[in-house]
């Protein structure tokens, strides 16, 4: 994981510029893959599994992020014309959709835009609107935190982020929740981890932009209950993005889309599920 990345581009249409990686098989199906903010991490960890599924992931970095150029006051709701039109760019009819934590508000806009562009829609470690004090109490102390900073005080979270990254790599391994501290001893997931982290640290103003969208109102409506196959994941010892999150995301979206609990894991566990994820993504 520590070698380069194959990075590509395109101009979108107002003439921004979006950057994105491909990972997973050479040719298949194709899934987007949605993280949360300036994150890869997801993809990373998908693409052992994809690659031996026979699907394409799409990893597409919103704006400020990587490549991606900035767009000052964007919401949520801005983001599936990007996502279409690298869709449209690449030749990609349809596309499953994974997202995880702060990822969780674009995949459902895309969703919502354009549902007969989607084969299905997989929400890992969903994280719902930060708006309400119940949903803010629901989230973890470290989500709850920097939420509140972005909003309220963004120069203290900014001097936090670069405080952090200075510590680098002992800060990345303290932030890791008891649960999932046991994968780090798999020298692949250690790697994703220092890596995205490094990025989400060493890129402050774009991770503030990122988390202050989550706590905002998300402005997209969700899409028809039952127009796109829909699912969630969540770890049961998940700190940052509980269970709780994930039924509240699904009172959302309607239609009782199912909530799988992953006993005794966190974020990191969730990689046991990742087959069934990516084959409801893509519809098999």
């Amino acid at each position: 994981m520590s070698q380069p990345e194959p990075n590509s581009h395109i101009e979108l249409p107002d003439g921004r510029t979006l950057s994105f990686m491909q990972a997973g098989a050479d040719a298949g199906p194709v899934v987007t893959v949605l993280d949360g903010p300036c994150s890869r991490g997801l993809g990373r960890a998908l693409s052992p599994t994809a690659r031996e599924l026979g699907i394409r992931l799409l990893i597409p970095d919103r704006p400020g992020i990587h490549g991606s150029t900035a767009k000052p006051g964007r919401t949520m709701a801005d983001w599936p014309g990007d996502q279409l039109a690298l869709l449209d760019a690449l030749g990609i009819e349809r596309t499953g959709v994974v997202t995880q934590s702060g990822g969780t508000g674009y995949g459902i806009a895309v969703a919502a835009s354009a549902p007969r562009r989607l084969t299905g829609l997989a929400l890992l470690g969903a994280l719902a609107p930060m708006t309400s004090r119940d949903a803010r109490l629901d989230a973890g102390k470290q989500m709850r935190t920097a939420t509140f900073l972005a909003r309220k005080a963004p120069f203290v979270l900014k001097a936090g982020l670069k405080r952090s990254f200075k510590k680098l790599p002992d800060s990345a391994i303290a932030q890791v929740p008891a649960a999932d501290r046991p994968f780090l001893d798999d020298p692949f997931i250690r790697d994703i981890h220092l890596r995205t982290m490094r990025e989400f640290l060493g890129s402050p103003e774009a991770a503030i932009e990122e988390i202050r969208l989550v706590a905002s109102p998300w402005g997209i409506a969700p899409p028809p209950a039952g127009a796109i196959p829909t699912a969630l994941w969540t770890g049961e010892l998940d700190e940052a993005h509980p269970p709780a999150h994930a039924r509240r995301v699904a009172a959302l979206l309607g239609g009782d889309p199912p909530v799988t609990v992953i006993q005794g894991v966190g974020t990191f566990g969730l990689g046991r599920v990742f087959p069934d994820v990516l084959r409801f993504s893509v519809g098999r």
